[in-house]
């Protein structure tokens, strides 16, 4: 485990990442939710500040989140495009592309799997 990209804040922001490397290859994978309707600017910025402390990371990373912005609403709605831009410009893609929860009235995708590849990581994608 490696608490160095962590930032875990109780009842609101809680992350997790694993360091996993071998002889060839370096690979991070982290785990971040945010608490439902906790402060959104404080969200990006934390989400910000991991992103940042990976920069410098040289191994791939894979960050899968439960981040409650809704990417659906991505041109409508300034946070949710910003959080999408600092993934973005950073060089995380953003896996998932649809809707990950469905009702009969309304859809969300507020679950992503971003990947940055820096190294040899393999990623398979099933459509």
């Amino acid at each position: 485990m490696s608490n160095d990209f962590a930032i875990n804040v109780d009842s609101d922001f809680e992350s997790i990442f694993v360091k996993i490397t071998d002889k060839t290859h370096k690979l991070i994978v982290g785990e971040v939710y945010r608490v439902p309707n906790t402060h959104e600017i404080t969200s990006i910025e934390r989400y910000e500040s991991i992103i940042q402390k990976l920069d410098n990371y040289s191994g791939d990373v894979l960050i899968g989140t439960d981040q409650h912005f809704n990417y659906i609403n991505v041109h409508g709605h300034k946070n949710t495009s910003q959080l999408l831009d600092a993934f973005i410009s950073s060089g995380y893609i953003p896996t998932i592309t649809k809707p990950t929860r469905i009702t009969h009235s309304t859809s969300t995708l507020i679950d992503n799997i971003y990947i940055c590849k820096k190294n040899h990581l393999k990623i398979f994608i099933l459509v």
